[in-house]
């Protein structure tokens, strides 16, 4: 009988234990699903900037990463797409729309390729010096338009500018 009953409580204990175990790696294992389901439908929602924080070289952990690959995957065809349509109503505009930077053109539409008579690939990288009339009207504009956009108004000017090869023409210009 003595040892029935050792025997029954080694048995009892390692059940016990054995169940203690399931608890806690069963806990570990939700949290770690939760954690998971949750920037799922963060990014469901919209959110691509959401990545798992699950790591580990089990199939949780595999599978954040994989989710996190999908994730910047999704951000990046995004960005594309982003992209691609701000493009498509830039070249669609009716009035010539640059990007410029410290007086340089970074980009521009179709519509400016029009009104100046140069292709996009050679106004890029160029400074907007090439549609005014002189080195005196180019410095006098800068000076006038950079004030007035440092205080955070609208520039609005009529002005004579140069197309590539004709001269001068009349334009209206909004900064």
């Amino acid at each position: 009988k003595a040892l029935l009953r050792q025997v029954l409580s080694v048995t009892a204990l390692g059940v016990a234990f054995s169940l203690a175990m399931l608890v806690f790696l069963g806990f570990g294992l939700m949290r770690r699903l939760g954690r998971l389901t949750e920037v799922s439908q963060r990014l469901a929602e919209g959110d691509l900037s959401v990545r798992a924080a699950i790591s580990g070289r089990d199939e949780i952990g595999r599978l954040g990463a994989a989710f996190n690959g999908m994730a910047q995957k999704l951000a990046g065809q995004n960005i594309q797409a982003l992209l691609a349509e701000q493009q498509a109503i830039l070249d669609n505009a009716l009035i010539g729309i640059w990007l410029v930077r410290n007086r340089v053109i970074v980009r521009c539409n179709r519509r400016c390729e029009e009104l100046f008579g140069y292709a996009q690939e050679e106004m890029r990288g160029k400074s907007v010096r090439i549609i005014y009339p002189s080195d005196a009207i180019f410095e006098e504009r800068g000076r006038r338009a950079y004030d007035i956009l440092g205080r955070g108004e609208s520039c609005v000017e009529e002005m004579e500018l140069v197309r590539k090869g004709v001269g001068i023409s009349d334009v209206s210009t909004l900064g």
